[in-house]
């Protein structure tokens, strides 16, 4: 009844401003299998820890963080996921908390945060796998993605975090995971292995380049783009992959030499005609990013060095053709992708136009 909901959200509430209200749930969480007061428990520790960028942890004591971590751990050790079968909110939810406990105590209070959330891969389970990602999402969410409202204070222990999993090597344990879920979950539960390379896409602009632009990690990823037919979903997941790896910051000359490395326009080339829209339009975006990578390229560096121009000049070639097939396409959503790639060759026909003599 509504009188009964109103009462509930009144308790609700009470728990949240009740500065041991974290304690209560606690005891809610480790006792209720019910997935709405598990959800409740969540959201107050969430409340606690940090509920949206900007607003600061309300547990400045670790030790109070701990016993939060302490019911999280006991829960995931004890919890077999796939005979409960939790409601995907409920997952996400467990996802952000352990992420926001980092935020707070990795590497100093929690040093093994990583190989407790990453052994869940060893569980060969599709349900602890797809926890492991939704919480690499929240990490992605609350840690990594800049977000304007965050403090001076709030983006400095971020960015510590970020380093932390750089230097303690935990960013090739991420990759590797990846893989190995991408691989193992393609034909039994692909949703899982779209979801690891959904992911990975956030993590590769700032991941080591010999990480995420290996021989095995491009491999994977067009063997997964080749045979689009057969996993439709995880396929687009992979081109999201390769944008964000021809988008990552780096040097002029490097994204070059990985552009010509990876052979990204002779997968383009041998791929097997593509009539669905998704996955047309995921192309079209990749050729996109491709043409406008290559141009910017040559802006920095390419106008001056004769080689670097002869070399941008050859792939251009050898792409650009690829835009006007997206741009004869009926379906709108595929042409309008390559809108930013036409400008582009306008207007580098333009400042050509203009150098010459008059």
């Amino acid at each position: 009844s509504l009188e009964v909901r109103q009462q509930a959200s009144q308790y609700c509430d009470e728990v949240k401003k009740n500065e041991d209200g974290w304690i209560a749930a606690i005891e809610l969480f480790s006792q209720s299998n019910k997935p709405e007061v598990q959800f409740f428990s969540l959201g107050v520790f969430q409340d606690f820890l940090g509920p949206r960028p900007g607003v600061t942890c309300r547990l400045t004591d670790p030790l109070k963080r701990a016993r939060i971590r302490e019911c999280m751990l006991s829960w995931l050790r004890e919890t077999n996921l796939s005979e409960t079968s939790p409601e995907s909110y409920t997952l996400t939810k467990v996802g952000v908390i352990f992420a926001l406990l980092i935020k707070t105590d990795f590497p100093e209070n929690w040093p093994s945060a990583f190989d407790d959330m990453l052994s869940l891969m060893e569980r060969n389970r599709p349900q602890d796998c797809d926890l492991l990602f939704r919480f690499l999402g929240a990490i992605d969410d609350e840690i990594v993605k800049f977000n304007a409202h965050r403090d001076p204070i709030e983006t400095q222990r971020n960015k510590e975090v970020k380093d932390s999993i750089r230097k303690l090597e935990i960013s090739s344990k991420i990759c590797e995971s990846v893989k190995r879920a991408s691989i193992t979950y393609r034909e039994s539960c692909p949703a899982i292995s779209k979801l690891s390379l959904d992911v990975f896409s956030k993590f590769i602009p700032w991941f080591d380049i010999s990480l995420v632009a290996n021989d095995s990690t491009i491999s994977l990823l067009y063997e997964f783009i080749k045979n689009f037919k057969m996993f439709p979903g995880i396929s687009q997941a992979a081109f999201s992959c390769l944008i964000s790896l021809i988008s990552k910051g780096m040097d002029p000359l490097d994204k070059l030499k990985l552009i010509e490395n990876i052979e990204i326009i002779e997968m383009i080339r041998n791929l097997p005609a593509i009539k669905d829209n998704p996955t047309s339009v995921r192309l079209a975006e990749l050729t996109n990013v491709l043409i406008t990578q290559l141009f910017l390229i040559y802006n920095s560096v390419g106008i001056n060095d004769r080689n670097v121009n002869t070399r941008i000049a050859l792939a251009l070639s050898k792409s650009i053709p690829y835009i006007w097939q997206h741009m004869e396409n009926s379906n709108i959503d595929v042409s309008w992708c390559v809108f930013d790639s036409v400008n582009a060759i306008i207007q580098a026909i333009k400042w050509e136009k203009s150098q010459e003599p008059n």
